[in-house]
Formats: C-alpha cells, structure tokens, sequence
C-alpha cells in the first residue's frame, strides 16, 4: 500500500511550508496535503469522492470561485486512499505576491528556497 512508502514528513503532515523559487516561471503553484481516509472501504470514501467529483466538475464551486475571480487558472481536489492523504492544488496563480503575504503570515517560519 502507497502509506508504507511515505517519507517521515508524509505521515505526520503539519503546519509546514517549503517556498521554491522557479525563475523560468511567471505563474505560482501550490499544494496544500493533510491526512484523509484510507482505504477504499472506509464509510467516507464515497461521500468524499462524490464531493471532489462536485468541486472538480467544469463550472463548479472551484472554476466559480478561483478561475472565474482571475485568481488562478486552476484549482482541483484530490483524494489518495491508498496514501491516507488529501490535497487541493492551485496552479498558474496569477496573484503571487498576494499568496506569498499570505503564506509568511500563517507560516511564519516557512523555508524558502
């Protein structure tokens, strides 16, 4: 199973950020991984996938509420049961300057690199 491979970070998940610089790039990403269900048997499981199904769909909450306000070009939710990890990925962020105040002003002590 996938959550016997995870690193020391990857199973004890918590509040920490890592910053690095892609000169290359004009656009920011971002991932943000907590602890979700494990398994594909767990009672959760199908509310949790029809809920990232809805919040994945084209013109849902996620397009309505982030591509639609200009604040990225995308947004999307995924679920690794095998893992036992839940993410929400940003990607072509369009307002980085305002994402990285945001980030030093929850994790004050993130590494950037």
């Amino acid at each position: 199973m996938a959550s016997e491979t995870l690193s020391e970070v990857g199973k004890n998940t918590s509040r920490k950020a890592i910053v690095m610089s892609l000169p290359t790039i004009e656009s920011s990403y971002v991932t943000h991984t907590t602890k979700g269900i494990q398994g594909f048997d767990h009672p959760g499981y199908p509310a949790l996938r029809v809920a990232s199904e809805v919040l994945n769909a084209t013109e849902s909450y996620l397009w309505r509420y982030i591509r639609g306000c200009g604040l990225a070009y995308g947004a999307h939710v995924s679920l690794d049961v095998e893992a036992g990890l839940l993410n929400f990925n940003l990607y072509r962020v369009s307002w980085q300057s305002l994402f990285f105040n945001i980030l030093l002003t929850h994790y004050p002590r993130a590494q950037i690199a």
